[in-house]
């Protein structure tokens, strides 16, 4: 099949292709389908870093559904814009974490749940990242503690519900909470 224009790294591919392209950086596209004389619309990518996405292209871009597993043992599957995880997704991570919820150019931003491999769970805002705006961290003993955050720091002025003794109110000025991250 001949090859003209740009993709990635300068294809354009006409028809139903199932053999490997290689591309400028060391990066692979592997079964893709276009429309004719249209760019890839869907495909995988392998990356030289060892990153593979499976999903749907936009004008050489990661965009729409797919599924990123990265070399670190990262997995995300949801929306992209851009190439960055946005919209809603979930990323399972290697340390055995997963978060659930919406995305940002590739930040956790807006409402998620987070549950930490060791039992832990944070429901609530995120921004940049991090913490940010109201959620309820629940710890795997069923202690809860509901208040607000700033740039991933418990604020002062929530409430903590403990399993067997009851609600405390307030959060000491330090704002230490003993939290995954």
């Amino acid at each position: 099949m001949p090859c003209q224009g740009n993709f990635l790294a300068g294809f354009t591919f006409v028809g139903i292709h199932d053999f490997d392209i290689p591309l400028r950086g060391g990066d692979t596209l592997v079964r893709h389908d276009a429309l004719y004389g249209a760019d890839v619309r869907s495909g995988t990518l392998t990356k030289s870093n060892g990153d593979v996405y499976t999903g749907t292209f936009t004008d050489g871009k990661l965009e729409g559904k797919g599924t990123l597993k990265t070399a670190s043992g990262n997995s995300y599957d949801g929306n992209f814009a851009g190439g960055q995880p946005s919209g809603s997704g979930t990323m399972k991570y290697a340390n055995g974490s997963t978060y659930t919820g919406s995305w940002a150019d590739g930040q956790r931003s807006g409402s998620g749940t987070v549950n930490y491999a060791n039992g832990d769970q944070f429901s609530g805002s995120f921004a940049a990242d991090l913490r940010d705006g109201s959620g309820t961290y629940t710890w795997a003993n069923g202690t809860t503690y509901r208040g607000t955050w700033k740039a991933g720091e418990a604020r002062k002025g929530g409430t903590y519900s403990y399993t067997d003794a009851g609600v405390k109110e307030g959060l000491s000025a330090g704002g230490n909470l003993t939290m995954q991250d």
